[in-house]
This record gives C-alpha cells, structure tokens and sequence, in this order.
C-alpha cells in the first residue's frame, strides 16, 4: 500500500509533462502570488475486499469496503504562496460483511452493512514551492468532525451520530495551465476523533449504544483549482 502514492504521483508527472506546452518562466505570473483567491474541489475513491478463514465456519468470511470523499478549500494567499482557507470535507464509506454457516449448523450465516457518511469542516493552510507552473505543496487542517452510521443485520437495525475534532495533513502536486485554472493530486491523511451515540433494536428489543470512534483515512486525490 506504501508504493501506490508513489505510482500515482509518478503518472501523474508522465501525464502532465507529456501534453503541457513548455513552460517559459518569464512570462508566467505566479497564480498563487499575495493578494488572490484560491478555490479547490478535489476527490477520492478506495475499495478493497479481504477475506478471514476460521475453522468453525463452513467457507471464508469476506469484507468489502468502499470509500468516498470530496474536499473544498476557499482561501486567501496573505503573501506569495500562502494561502489560508476555510476546509470542508465529506466522505461516504460502506462496509458489508458476510458470515457463512457454522460447521454442522445450517442457518447460522448472517450478513452486517455498515453504512456512515462524515463531514469536516476547519481552519486550513497550505505553502506552495516554486513560482512555476508546476507547484508542489504542503498543507494542513483542523477543525470539527460529525459522522452518521447506520448498521444492518439480518435481526437488528443500529442508527448513530457523533461530532469531535479532527485534522488532515496533506501533499501533493499542482500544475497551472494559465494563471486561473490548475489541476492537482495529493495524498490526504485525516485523522478525526468522534463521541458516537445512538440507539438500536434486535429481534425486537431496543437498546442504547454509546462510544469513541477513532478513525483514520489515507487517499489519495485528484482535483481542479480556481484563482483570480
């Protein structure tokens, strides 16, 4: 998994040195010199399915997971290359696992859906190198998380919320086709802290369900940007 931001990022310099006309420095303005706006939409996808193998059951038990998000920055270059900006995240992930019978005991499978959707929102910043079309850049964010999870099982139905803290670290590359538009990839951690609370029933028995959810998020992104 450590070698896919690599690959990424590798394509990525393939691709855009490819199609991009030369870069002549003395005629390019730097889009994210002092005194600009810079606006950013970006989005990411991961998926992946494993597999555990038990003695007790009568096949493997497999997991399939999916994951979702989109950030949006708006901000503010105080001084060249700087900018500050207000974050805010959305992410959908889903999660469905499916148990087969116990050996001997036909009936027993079952099948859970874990379904959440979480937001972001913060106080960012970002420093991007190099006056040239091509930027790399480092940023970083804090702010307030919420999260809404729903569970499914065969017998019971789980609906939760939370809110807490969180903060994202991020790095990447730009490359401004003219002083307006550029594109980008970075690779995103996220790191949020939520209090979950909520409340379920099973085979008709109601029951309350509190705890601290600690998640973490690795993708990488792929998006435009917007100055003037």
């Amino acid at each position: 998994m450590k070698t896919i931001p690599l690959i990424m990022m590798s394509l990525f310099f393939v691709v855009v040195t490819t199609n991009a006309q030369e870069d002549k420095d003395s005629d390019f303005k730097n889009p994210t010199r002092k005194g600009r706006f810079i606006g950013e939409v970006d989005f990411g996808f991961d998926s992946g399915n494993f597999t555990q193998k038990h003695d007790i059951y009568e096949g493997d038990v497999t997991t399939e997971n999916s994951l979702f998000i989109v950030d949006t920055r708006i901000g503010y270059s105080f001084i060249d290359n700087l900018v500050v900006s207000l974050a805010i995240g959305h992410d959908h992930q889903r999660q469905e696992t499916i148990t087969p019978d116990l050996i001997d005991f036909p009936g027993t499978g079952s099948a859970t859906l874990n379904k959440s959707n979480g937001g972001f929102i913060g106080l960012g910043a970002a420093y991007y190198f190099l006056k040239k079309q091509f930027k790399p850049f480092i940023g970083a964010a804090i702010g307030r998380t919420h999260v809404n999870v729903e569970l499914e099982g065969q017998d019971n139905i789980t609906e939760l919320s939370g809110n807490g803290l969180g903060y994202t670290f991020d790095f990447g590359l730009a490359y401004f086709v003219n002083d307006h538009i550029g594109f980008e990839v970075r690779y995103l951690h996220a790191s949020f802290s939520n209090d979950v609370t909520g409340e379920g029933t099973a085979s008709g028995f109601a029951y309350d369900v509190a705890y601290e959810e600690d998640l973490n998020i690795n993708i990488i992104e792929f998006g435009f940007i917007v100055a003037f």
